[in-house]
């Protein structure tokens, strides 16, 4: 269950949280028209799911269904024997399993009495097409309609709680990498190193990687997460393209504010790096890291909000190799605090 990481109870305080945000999903299908919204997750990408009802996905995949008004359930094809683990660590009580979603939707929808008339899909281009399709051959008489990313949007503002939780990645994160990068080894000897730290510390997943380039850098980077929440941290030694990506680095964080966007940051890189060194920087909501595929990079208008969690990769490259430098900020209005850096 996410490599045994799966919590075995639920606080009172994460039944609250979840339920406030299962509240704030109701009052957005009110404005809607819709009598019911459904979130599918599979273990690809079940942060919306885990942020609504802390259920993790280990395998399989499933559909949260909200309706506007009664109680919210999680149909899955994983068997009934996984029920009672879901409802230990969950705060979804009604759980259904069997191997038809669709079926399975349409009975929660009668047994809450919800009519099917108008049921919005959450993320509806990210459903798989088999399920879309049977979705529409069980309930014939309902219109879909598609939400758009309307969970990812309250997901993108993390409250006090999780703002601690973020930075407690950030110092493990941080403590991973520097060990890693202080590391006279091998790349699978480094990323074995952020393993270790950051399993050791309880961190639901970890991604790490490390790479060189033939100026000699290295380049270590660590994403890290735990429940629905995701961090990222990188950093490179030992080469001109590490030294410039540190450098530039802090030159873009200093431009980090409410309203910037990749515009603003490429805007505050280094006008007189060497003529061979190409200089870049991107930033990606905190949300959107687990999957590349995603990610909703600020790309030149698009702006970052106040409050919002964003993750920030400066890149030095030449002659086909590169170095990054990578941190996790939290946007304030006229500037940005560092999650990632200190260990």
């Amino acid at each position: 269950m996410k490599r045994g990481l799966v919590p075995t109870a639920v606080s009172e305080e994460t039944r609250a949280d979840c339920a406030a945000r299962v509240e704030r999903l109701r009052s957005h299908l009110l404005e809607a028209g819709c009598d019911a919204a459904l979130i599918y997750g599979d273990v690809s990408r079940a942060e919306d799911i885990y942020y609504l009802g802390n259920l993790c996905l280990f395998w399989n995949e499933g559909v949260l269904v909200v309706p506007a008004r009664g109680e919210a359930a999680f149909a899955t094809k994983l068997s009934q024997r996984s029920q009672p683990w879901m409802r230990a660590a969950g705060t979804i009580d009604a759980v259904r399993s069997g191997p038809n979603l669709p079926r399975l939707i349409g009975q929660v929808l009668a047994d809450a009495g919800t009519p099917a008339r108008r049921v919005g899909l959450v993320d509806r281009d990210w459903w798989p097409c088999a399920v879309l399709d049977t979705l529409d051959e069980s309930l014939p008489e309902t219109e879909f309609v598609d939400l758009g990313d309307v969970v990812r949007r309250d997901r993108v503002v993390p409250d006090e709680r999780e703002l601690e939780a973020l930075r407690r990645l950030g110092r493990v994160a941080a403590e991973a990498t520097n060990a890693a990068v202080g590391l006279e080894g091998t790349p699978g000897e480094r990323i074995a190193a952020i393993e270790r730290i950051a399993r050791s510390a309880g961190m639901t997943d970890v991604f790490a990687t490390a790479e060189s380039a033939a100026d000699r850098s290295v380049t270590v980077t660590a994403t890290l997460q735990l429940q629905h929440l995701w961090l990222r941290v990188g950093r490179s030694i030992g080469g001109p393209l590490a030294d410039h990506a540190a450098a530039e680095s802090a030159r873009v964080a200093s431009a980090l504010r409410d309203g910037a966007s990749d515009a603003t940051l490429a805007a505050a890189l280094s006008a007189d790096a060497p003529g061979d060194v190409t200089l870049s920087a991107e930033a990606v909501r905190h949300v959107d890291v687990a999957a590349a595929d995603r990610s909703e990079r600020t790309n030149g208008d698009a702006s970052l909000r106040r409050d919002e969690v964003v993750v920030v990769t400066v890149t030095a490259a030449q002659d086909g190799g590169r170095a990054s430098h990578t941190d996790t900020y939290l946007l304030r209005e006229h500037s940005a605090e560092l999650l990632s850096g200190v260990a």
